[in-house]
């Protein structure tokens, strides 16, 4: 099935389960056999390392884009980082003020990735910096070794808006009435994940009974359900005539091999006379 396109899409709340992507990712390939289908991601996911191995494995990911925190807005949205215009050719950064940020091509580290710092000297005396940045050295940009995984999945999300809310529409809605309508927002754990697990089952089929009643009409849910009835009963009257043969076949192959056990007892004394001896018992 090299053309199907599969549409995978999971849920998360806790933020650091990011980690995960990757080996589902590689999971969901090794078990479809091919690479020919998208990714759809809650923004607990989004992770430029993660998104990095699904790219790797030649998948398409859309996750979903996490809000810049406050403290790392500029007082003015219009110099947010996300408006700095980057030229991989030279490696540098251009703010909306015309003026290049440079690095000095050294690997800063954290516990998940590394990154390079950009900035310029010309924050010294830009008419422009307190829209732009608070800081006492200026504007310095941090640039992650997987930058460019979570630009081409930002480019995902833009060019696809509908493919994005069709995630929503299908994970978000079913959760939603669950836990604000029905009231099902919390699970008993500690009487053992099975007994978790089953309340769980019972939430989703209850559920699932619920949009087939919302989406079926009532006339040919019921006539659905007749054929159903008339199905069953058709079978249990076959299988009862097969259950109630079962006691006269067994009968005659028992018959049989008493048969075979008298004619191998007394083949060499046996003559057309003998077989008075033997009733057949039909």
């Amino acid at each position: 099935m090299p053309n199907t396109k599969y549409l995978l899409i999971y849920d998360v709340t806790n933020q650091n389960d990011s980690g995960a992507m990757g080996d589902m990712a590689r999971r969901a390939k090794s078990i479809v056999k091919h690479n020919g289908f998208s990714l759809l991601f809650d923004k607990g996911y989004h992770s430029g390392k993660e998104l990095s191995k699904v790219q790797e494995l030649g998948i398409d990911a859309y996750v979903a884009i996490p809000k810049v925190p406050i403290t790392s807005q500029a007082p003015n949205p219009s110099y947010n980082v996300e408006n700095f215009k980057y030229d991989h050719s030279s490696d540098t950064y251009t703010c909306p003020a015309n003026q290049t940020l440079t690095t000095n091509q050294k690997w800063y580290k954290t516990p998940n990735y590394r990154f390079k710092q950009y900035k310029t000297k010309a924050c010294e005396g830009c008419s422009l910096r307190s829209e732009c940045t608070l800081a006492k050295n200026g504007k310095i940009i941090q640039r992650s070794e997987f930058q460019d995984a979570v630009e081409k999945n930002k480019q995902n999300i833009l060019a696809n808006p509908e493919l994005y809310k069709r995630r929503q529409a299908l994970v978000e809605h079913p959760f939603g009435t669950m836990k604000r309508q029905w009231g099902f927002d919390y699970i008993m754990t500690k009487k053992t994940k099975a007994r978790a697990s089953a309340d769980v089952g019972f939430i989703f089929i209850a559920y699932n009974l619920r949009r087939l009643f919302n989406i079926i009409a009532k006339d040919q849910l019921t006539a659905y359900l007749r054929a159903c009835i008339a199905l069953f009963l058709a079978t249990k009257i076959h299988l009862r005539q097969y259950i109630l043969l079962q006691n006269p076949i067994k009968q005659v192959l028992d018959k049989i091999q008493e048969m075979r056990l008298f004619l191998s007892r007394n083949s060499q004394y046996t003559t057309t006379k003998n077989f008075g001896y033997f009733h057949s018992g039909f």
